[in-house]
């Protein structure tokens, strides 16, 4: 019916009740879909993640990675749990049982749990055995440094200059005017953990900030110690080395052992880096060597010398859990390269014909992990199998529910469970899983084929706008239908279709 218009009722978007309706849907198909899934795992891990929220109700985010004897691996958002009273170990565990149970996962398939390291979630005595989350730890390793005397400044004077409306405007046209280099400042924000690093680069390369000061009558002395200057360089310079490493932890399905090379390389990176910077060798630290051109100043080597003190202190005693487990992760990761009386006896004599079979050397070199261990072949390498999958599961990061957090949840109707929409809309908006729904026929009030078909191939995206709109001005869709189809037999039949939709949006 009305062919030639299809087009235009595939581009109009859909109520705020049809939204949270088909939100719904779309959640508990992907959930149902995971649970199918979890039933064939043979191992799994979990990574938590506890905050609260604006109404002050803690949220519990549960994700789950886990693999099947085709090491095909699952990475998903397990459930979402408001926890209204107290926030303990106690009540973590129940959270996480009741989790299991739903998913019908066993106690004795967890390999890891990954967390902050919050005493709720790793209680002495109480609460989840863990190992702690790699990405935060690095984090905390860059707070325990001491650069107060170069940080407190800086925030003071971005505070002054961004917390003013006319002192930001006019900061602004200042850059403009003298056609800086950047056109603004950010703001240093303590819970975004690349932020430091951001601000004190910007506010190192933005020399122009000390003549700004001057004309608004609040100089800055620091600006002119050559000292300080040099301790703000290379507090630019370490932050920004401790932000690469950081984005390389990052990402979905990242295996252990690719999580443990980078710490391991980080080590002796920080050595490296260190000897240099203490033989004046600034060919790593750009802020330093731009610096070291500009002034004649000696380089505050105690001050450097102390900050990499404490660092390697830091790792060393933050990245413990995984150095103990460095044997495994290493065989894991190149059974070619392990000494055959250091192994497990039941998986001696299958490495032993790994290790003389060139064709799967070859294999070995060509793909990535989990493919080389799927193409063995399991009557052979059955042992092996069962070691690599038990390995590909520990999740070292907790990078998935940080971006999980930060996804924007649509509005949803007021007479709808919050919590549920909200866990539902998350599933939708993070998940992998396609969503298999398919159109009901007898539901008039869905309209026609083609909105479920978009809302199956598009998921969360094809309809999360409540408002229908028409010629760029929001309007009911019984507008919209009166502008299409005026006083016709057309206009009549898409109304009754469409049903209690064609009412105002709300």
């Amino acid at each position: 019916m009305c062919p030639e218009k299809m087009d235009l009722f595939n581009n109009i978007s859909l109520s705020a009740r049809t939204v949270a309706r088909r939100v719904e849907d779309i959640g508990s198909n992907i959930t149902n879909q995971l649970i199918n899934k979890a039933n064939d795992f043979e191992w799994f891990s979990l990574a938590l993640d506890e905050s609260t929220d604006i109404t002050d109700t803690a949220q519990l985010l549960l994700f789950t990675r886990g693999v099947n004897a085709d090491f095909e691996v699952t990475e998903e958002l397990a459930s979402m749990n408001s926890l209204r009273g107290t926030t303990t170990g106690e009540d973590i565990f129940k959270e996480v049982e009741e989790m299991l149970t739903k998913y019908n996962l066993k106690w004795n398939q967890l390999k890891c749990v990954t967390t902050d390291g919050g005493k709720n979630m790793s209680g002495t005595g109480k609460g989840l055995v863990i190992i702690l989350c790699i990405i935060h730890q690095h984090v905390l390793c860059g707070k325990y440094l001491n650069m107060s005397c170069v940080l407190e400044p800086v925030v003071s004077t971005v505070n002054f200059i961004r917390s003013r409306g006319l002192n930001h405007r006019q900061f602004r046209d200042f850059l403009s005017e003298v056609e800086a280099e950047y056109p603004d400042l950010p703001y240093h924000t303590a819970v975004r953990w690349l932020s430091s690093g951001k601000v004190l680069l910007r506010f190192f390369e933005l020399r122009e900030i000390e003549i700004f000061l001057n004309e608004k009558k609040r100089p800055q002395p620091l600006l002119s110690n050559t000292e300080w200057l040099w301790k703000l360089a290379f507090a630019a310079d370490i932050m920004g080395f401790l932000n690469g490493f950081n984005l390389k932890l990052q990402g979905k399905t990242v295996l252990i052992c690719e999580t443990y090379t980078a710490v391991k390389s980080f080590r002796r990176q920080l050595a490296l880096i260190e000897s240099q910077i203490m033989s004046s060798c600034f060919v790593h630290f750009p802020c330093c060597q731009t610096l070291k051109e500009e002034v004649d100043s000696p380089f505050p080597h105690e001050f450097a010398g102390d900050i990499f003190s404490e660092l390697k202190k830091q790792f060393q005693q933050r990245f413990s859990d995984l150095d103990a487990s460095a044997e495994d992760i290493s065989r894991f990761e190149n059974p070619f390269n392990c000494t055959i009386e250091e192994l497990p006896p039941n998986l001696q004599l299958e490495v032993i014909n790994l290790q003389c079979d060139n064709m799967l050397k070859g294999k070995f070199q060509e793909n990535n992990l989990t493919e080389f261990y799927k193409c063995l072949p399991s009557d052979e390498y059955g042992e092996l199998r069962s070691y690599a999958r038990e390995y590909s599961v520990p999740v070292g990061t907790r990078a998935h529910c940080i971006r999980t957090e930060l996804l924007d949840v649509p509005r949803v109707p007021q007479q709808t469970s919050c919590a549920d929409t909200c866990a539902r809309t998350l599933n939708a908006g993070s998940s992998v899983i396609s969503s298999d729904l398919k159109h009901r026929t007898n539901d008039a009030r869905d309209g026609s084929s083609s909105y479920s078909n978009r809302r199956d191939q598009s998921g969360l995206n094809g309809c999360c706008t409540a408002m229908w709109k028409a010629n760029g001005k929001t309007t009911t869709l019984s507008l919209f239908l009166d502008s299409l189809f005026p006083k016709t037999e057309d206009h009549i039949k898409w109304r009754n279709c469409f049903g209690r939709d064609c009412g105002p949006v709300i």
